[in-house]
C-alpha cells in the first residue's frame, strides 16, 4: 500500500466530539470520537511529518466545527 494513502483511523463525522491542535506545534492535532463498537470515547493524537499536511488538518477542523454548529440549528 502507498504510504501516502495509509488509513490510520476511520470515524464518521457524527461520532467526532472535539477537534484541536497544539498551539505550540501546529503539526500536532487531535480529536475525540466515540467508538462504534464499545461506545467509549477515545482520543486520537497525530503529528504530521510534512508541513503541507497542516492545511488538511485545518480544513478537517473547520469542517467538523461547522458540522457541529449546523447540527444544533
Amino acid at each position: 500500500m502507498d504510504e501516502n494513502k495509509l488509513l490510520v483511523m476511520h470515524h464518521p463525522i457524527y461520532r467526532i466530539f472535539y477537534v484541536s491542535h497544539d498551539s505550540q506545534d501546529l503539526k500536532i492535532f487531535s480529536y475525540i470520537a466515540r467508538d462504534g463498537a464499545s461506545n467509549v470515547f477515545k482520543c486520537n493524537v497525530f503529528k504530521s511529518n510534512k508541513k503541507g499536511r497542516r492545511e488538511g488538518e485545518k480544513k478537517f477542523s473547520r469542517y467538523t466545527n461547522h458540522y457541529r454548529v449546523s447540527e444544533k440549528l
